[in-house]
């Protein structure tokens, strides 16, 4: 089915006439393409600017993303990210605001923000145990122990799997941070960490006041931040005094 400009201009914030189009590579040829064209110019867009690589390479994934389950109304996790990215909607709660406080069981046992102020609290959104970026990320965090330990926060994986799946996750690679079981998701929605193939890859940094001092979104989950990212993050935020 045909996408006019209006529609494209609704879905992904972009003005027909304006030029956005042909600058995302899709040519005056976009606004009436089918969606997969759309949206397959715009995930090859997106993903070589969040990958840093070429266009070419790009565009192979973006097409796998935009096969025949798009036109079956089946969205892909690539292109539900995007979705959700370019809706254009700020994710809450933004830096200086009020840290939403919860209180959810994991596999340190039960956690509650609000037992943790004084300190400075890392959440770490992510999309699912055993998933490959994310076992990458945490293995990661337990390769460079020493650095991880050195950052002087409270660090905590939240995620919609129950405990029992994070401790088997947590088993299998020897993992070191601690993960919180999200079941209903709502504490991922209360942080704009949730979208349409549900957790999302965030980072949010909680002062000892419970303020948000820092947040990162993925684009697309593909990536993690370091340790050394999570260490430049902390720095902008003052650990409180010995």
């Amino acid at each position: 089915m045909p996408v006019d400009a209006p529609v494209a201009s609704v879905r992904w914030g972009l003005r027909p006439n304006s030029g956005q189009l042909s600058r995302l590579g899709c040519g005056a040829a976009a606004a009436c393409a089918p969606v997969a064209l759309v949206a397959g110019c715009v995930a090859t867009e997106l993903l070589a600017g969040a990958l840093d690589v070429p266009h070419a390479l790009a565009n192979v994934a973006a097409t796998k993303a935009t096969d025949t389950r798009w036109r079956r109304a089946r969205i892909s996790p690539v292109l539900a990210h995007l979705v959700d990215m370019l809706d254009g909607v700020a994710p809450k709660p933004q830096i200086g605001e009020p840290a939403p406080d919860f209180d959810l069981p994991g596999t340190g046992g039960p956690f509650r923000l609000s037992d943790h102020r004084g300190e400075r609290v890392v959440l770490l959104f992510y999309p699912g145990d055993n998933t490959p970026v994310c076992t990458r990320q945490f293995c990661s965090y337990r390769d460079r122990a020493d650095d991880f330990a050195a950052l002087q926060a409270t660090v905590v994986g939240i995620s919609a799997q129950d405990v029992g799946s994070h401790e088997q996750f947590m088993a299998k690679n020897s993992l070191t941070v601690p993960l919180l079981a999200d079941a209903g998701s709502e504490v991922a929605k209360a942080y704009g960490a949730h979208g349409r193939m549900g957790t999302k890859r965030a980072v949010i940094v909680v002062d000892e006041q419970g303020i948000v001092r820092y947040r990162h979104d993925h684009l697309l989950g593909l990536d993690y931040q370091s340790v050394d990212q999570l260490r430049a993050a902390l720095d902008t935020v003052s650990p409180a005094p010995a």
